[in-house]
C-alpha cells in the first residue's frame, strides 16, 4: 500500500500557489480511503506510534490525559470486531456499546 499522496500533499502546502494546487485536485486523490476503517488503518501504518487520541481523564483544564497511538486504537478496534464477530454480529448489524458512567479511557476505545 502506497502513503505517497498524503506525504506528497503535505510537502505541497508551503505557499498560496501550493494551497491553490491541491484544493484544485479531486480529494480522493489525496486520500485514497473509502472508508474510516480505511482511512485510521492507513494513518496506522505511517504513524503507528504516534499519537491518535488523547483522552482527557477528568473535566478539568490541567487533568492529566492518556494518549491511545494509532497502533493501540486499531489494535483494539480489531479486538472489539473479532470479540462481536464470535457473538455472531455481522458487518450489517448495527451495534450499540453501554458504558458505565465513568468509564475508563480504555474502555471508550470501543467506540471507535
Amino acid at each position: 500500500m502506497s502513503c505517497s499522496p498524503v506525504s506528497d500533499l503535505v510537502g505541497t502546502i508551503r505557499s498560496q500557489a501550493g494551497l491553490e494546487g491541491v484544493e484544485a485536485t479531486a480529494w480522493r486523490q489525496h486520500i485514497p480511503a473509502t472508508d474510516s476503517y480505511r482511512l485510521l488503518r492507513d494513518a496506522c501504518l505511517r504513524h503507528g506510534e504516534r499519537t491518535a487520541l488523547r483522552l482527557l481523564l477528568a473535566g478539568i483544564a490541567d487533568a492529566p490525559t492518556h494518549n491511545v497511538s494509532y497502533r493501540l486504537l486499531l489494535e483494539n478496534i480489531h479486538r472489539t470486531a473479532n470479540a462481536l464477530h464470535e457473538l455472531g454480529v455481522d458487518a450489517d448489524v448495527l451495534v450499540t456499546i453501554l458504558l458505565p458512567g465513568r468509564a475508563c479511557a480504555t474502555e471508550s476505545l470501543a467506540y471507535w
